[in-house]
């Protein structure tokens, strides 16, 4: 059985797939046009076709002959490019095998079906937005002197034949924020972050909403837009838990820190522990976040057994730590906060929780280790070995998330509910001789005796690599990287 890339089926970060009615003026020729043709023409462009079709016609006789060439990439032949570094070529997989995904630029044929108006209209803005969701973009990136882009799968893709200028990025920012003046505010080098809702033709209610942050570049304005699902995920749903470690996400009190770099799907995990909680812990759950990713207002009554609230930073209350405060005064009784930043908002939740509350939280790190050391270390040295010792007391799992590329059969890339990449977690679940243990230790002492609990007690995330692998989920390729960067 031949294996290829994941090129369908519904995206982890996006959910319910909805179908873009593809009636657009005009068709896209394949060719570059415009300002973007223009700055690219010195790269070739019958070059270019020649290596897409090269390359494919190579991989069609791998697959006819059931193993894999080790050739270098023609591209590397080609002045100004990089190598396209297409895995599975230069390394020793199983000849059934295939490379996890294409290069993202031959996939050339992913173009908007509508040439871009000058200057882009709100009408338009919204079709291209709303045909970027149903490509299952996770973020779709605006900036001056370039195409529109979309990332798929954790591969950009430019997917407009004319580059946008600065004025439309402005219009862009003005039209999404709702006020004439927000671009204007960016200009004066001001960062905005807010929430953005479009209307879906054919639908009275539901809306597409996107997580929008605009800064201003060196080109101009600069605005990225992260599609926030419609839909809630759901805890059966998230692939490689146990039932073990399911059960362990729902202590009565404690603390359950995520952790993983940006775009890793924490939101989405936690999403789906509390789409759980609210069906069935009968009790009151309260949400700050910056903005609200998943609306819990579209899960019905007849699915909740207590109330469900959500507040957003800087709209519903005025910054992460008077939200956090107040938290417990509204009777929160489970709780989660978005994402801990600095060590004001650690203390304050760290007081909540040591209130007897159940607490979720998220926090930028590479491992489980360093999940805690990150938490620790927002505070001055003087404080750390106490901040360390609340810590032990409260926390009851950590969990540190990746995703990376599936591997998926012909058969399988043909259903539209396989996401193009899986989850790998590493996840430790602390008792009490555990946590006991790590509050008697000295600061320097925390990150090796975490890792070895990781190692003795825990699932590492190099072995849960190595189980998706024997699955034949992942390629060899992934599970090396994995190794690698675990032991680094």
């Amino acid at each position: 059985m031949a294996l290829v890339p994941a090129r369908t089926g519904g995206s982890s970060l996006v959910a319910d797939s909805w179908q873009f009615p593809e009636s657009f003026p005009g068709q896209f020729s394949g060719q570059l046009s415009g300002p973007f043709a223009e700055q690219h023409a010195g790269q070739g462009a019958g070059q270019r076709a020649g290596h897409v079709s090269d390359v494919q016609a190579e991989q069609a006789r791998d697959v006819q002959a059931g193993e894999i060439a080790h050739t270098s990439c023609h591209c590397q032949q080609q002045p100004g490019r990089q190598p396209c570094q297409q895995p599975g070529l230069q390394l020793g997989l199983q000849p059934d095998l295939q490379p996890d995904m294409q290069p993202g630029w031959l996939q050339q044929e992913l173009r908007f079906p509508e040439p871009i108006q000058h200057e882009i209209c709100a009408a338009q803005l919204e079709r291209l937005l709303l045909w970027c969701v149903a490509k299952r973009a996770s973020d779709i990136v605006f900036c001056p002197g370039d195409p529109v882009w979309l990332q798929r799968d954790g591969v950009w893709l430019p997917v407009t034949d004319t580059a946008l200028t600065d004025a439309e990025t402005q219009i862009i920012v003005n039209e999404s924020s709702g006020q004439s003046n927000r671009a204007g505010m960016v200009k004066t080098g001001r960062s905005l972050d807010y929430a953005w809702a479009i209307r879906i033709p054919g639908q009275r209610v539901l809306r597409q909403r996107f997580r929008v942050n605009a800064t201003s570049s060196n080109k101009g304005l600069y605005v990225v837009m992260r599609v926030l699902p419609r839909s809630l995920p759901r805890l059966s749903d998230m692939e490689g838990l146990t039932a073990a470690q399911k059960q362990a996400l729902f202590p009565e009190a404690g603390l359950v820190v995520v952790s993983g770099v940006m775009g890793s799907g924490k939101s989405t995990l936690l999403a789906a522990i509390l789409h759980e909680a609210a069906r069935s812990a009968g009790r009151q759950i309260l949400t700050l976040e910056d903005p609200v990713e998943f609306d819990f207002s579209s899960l019905p009554l007849a699915e909740r057994r207590a109330p469900v609230t959500q507040s957003a930073v800087h709209i519903d209350v005025e910054d992460w730590l008077s939200g956090v405060r107040t938290l417990t005064r509204r009777k929160g009784e489970i709780v989660m906060v978005g994402e801990c930043r600095d060590r004001e908002t650690i203390r304050a939740l760290l007081t909540t929780v040591e209130q007897g509350v159940t607490a979720y939280t998220t926090v930028h790190a590479q491992d489980v280790p360093q999940t805690i050391t990150r938490m620790v270390n927002a505070f001055p040295e003087e404080e750390r070995l106490s901040v360390a010792a609340v810590l032990a007391a409260n926390v009851r799992v950590l969990i540190h998330q990746r995703l990376v590329p599936r591997l998926v059969s012909r058969r399988q890339a043909a259903q539209a509910d396989i996401p193009g990449r899986v989850a790998l977690r590493e996840i430790l679940v602390l008792d009490d001789a555990m946590r006991s243990r790590i509050s008697t230790l000295r600061y320097a002492e925390l990150l090796p005796e975490l890792a070895r609990m990781v190692r003795e007690h825990g699932q590492s995330l190099a072995a849960d690599a190595q189980a998706r692998f024997a699955r034949g989920i992942i390629s060899r390729e992934t599970l090396e990287s994995v190794c690698d960067t675990s032991q680094d």
